[in-house]
């Protein structure tokens, strides 16, 4: 597997790092790491202010600062780990690379906030969630996995986007160890609350509970007709789990409540920011979730 880790020298770099390094069951098929600086273009002031002797020194050790944070936990891992850096804007450059280097792989240390607007808009991250057709793991700053298998949530809607993320858990199972527990989770309409909802307000006939049970079972059969054979015939015998709601949030608080080591999604690419921001339940999901959030187009 070839991973193009981007590095900025926060600890969120870090924590991406040790994420890969703790993938025991990938180390043993011999990844191929690329960290990624970026350096800040010089602006007018600087220019006036420092020569180029300088601005390159001040380059160096800034790319020097992010690559010693990544390089240990690589390195005991005995991962080899190319280093490169550049000088531009942090997302333009990271998508160019992505198309340069051509990873399997983006592994991204993200932050995450409650509010979905402030933690995508504007944001290197969303930037290139919506510039590359890549998959992209977004890591949480906080200890990775102690074990090797982890216990993964895989969020379907009967989309091929779905089944597109199960193709790619298939030919990469070491990400997730070899005795990796996988979840499929599909969140449905709250059949119930709504049908009453509307039904106080237009006078439309009233359903029990019985018959939104109903409902909402078939939508998630639906949803999941696909998705469990295609795992299975992958190898993989996945626990169904229904859930009910918003799926962004639904998904998110499951993750949460069941302290799942990952959530895999599939989402469409995006052309513009806002889109990707409010319209995706992917974005909700990695906004939201405690855990490492896998996105493959």
């Amino acid at each position: 597997m070839r991973i193009l880790l981007p590095v900025d020298g926060s600890s969120y770099s870090r924590y991406a790092a040790e994420f890969i390094a703790s993938r025991t069951s990938m180390i043993g098929k011999k990844p191929a790491v690329e960290a990624f600086y970026v350096a800040a273009p010089r602006g007018r002031v600087v220019t006036e202010i420092w020569n180029t002797d300088v601005y390159d020194s001040w380059i160096k050790a800034g790319a020097e600062k992010a690559f010693v944070m990544v390089r240990s936990p690589l390195g005991i891992k005995g991962i080899k780990v190319e280093e490169k850096c550049v000088v531009g804007a942090p997302a333009e450059e990271i998508v160019k690379e992505i198309g340069a280097y051509k990873p399997d792989l983006v592994v991204m240390g993200a932050q995450g906030k409650t509010n979905v607007k402030k933690l995508f808009m504007g944001s290197v991250t969303n930037a290139v969630l919506a510039g590359c057709d890549t998959p992209v793991l977004l890591v949480r700053e906080k200890p990775a996995p102690a074990q090797d298998a982890l216990r993964v949530g895989i969020a379907v809607d009967g989309s091929e986007y779905s089944l597109k993320a199960i193709e790619w858990i298939g030919k990469n199972r070491e990400l997730f160890g070899n005795k990796a527990d996988f979840e499929v989770l599909s969140a449905v309409e709250d059949f119930y609350a709504d049908l009453m909802t509307a039904a106080n307000d237009c006078d439309a006939p009233t359903v029990s509970m019985e018959d939104a049970e109903k409902y909402e079972q078939q939508e998630f059969e639906y949803a999941t007709a696909r998705a469990i054979p295609a795992l299975q015939d992958i190898g993989v015998q996945p626990r169904a789990v229904r859930l009910v709601g918003n799926p962004g949030d639904a998904i998110a608080r499951y993750a949460n409540k069941e302290k799942l080591d990952l959530v895999v999604m599939g989402s469409h690419g995006f052309t513009n920011f806002k889109s990707a921001v409010l319209g995706s339940v992917a974005t909700r999901v990695a906004a939201e979730a405690e855990c490492p959030i896998l996105i493959i187009r």
